[in-house]
């Protein structure tokens, strides 16, 4: 079995160009995150862990060079960029 090809297949729906895969598995790891450490387990409480892996994300990328379209939208690299490290 190709891991790789299961996961471009999960990362293969977008919206906005944005695999909305990448975006739902943020939100559950967020969503893990706020259930095993808060004893406030609220939404407010998970978007803010939300909001703060998304952050760590676009800095990981840009750090790394790694170009997203996330990034694209916040001016951090070129569409040229994005499209030519896509792998589907």
């Amino acid at each position: 079995m190709n891991h790789s090809s299961i996961i471009n297949q999960l990362r293969g729906p977008k919206l906005y160009n944005m695999s909305v895969f990448d975006w739902v598995a943020t939100f559950i790891a967020a969503v893990l995150l706020g259930y095993w450490r808060l004893d406030n387990f609220t939404l407010v409480n998970i978007m803010k862990i939300f909001i703060i892996l998304i952050c760590t994300a676009v800095i990981v990328h840009y750090v790394c060079d790694v170009p997203t379209m996330f990034n694209y939208y916040l001016g951090l690299n070129s569409y040229a960029d994005v499209i030519a490290t896509r792998h589907n």
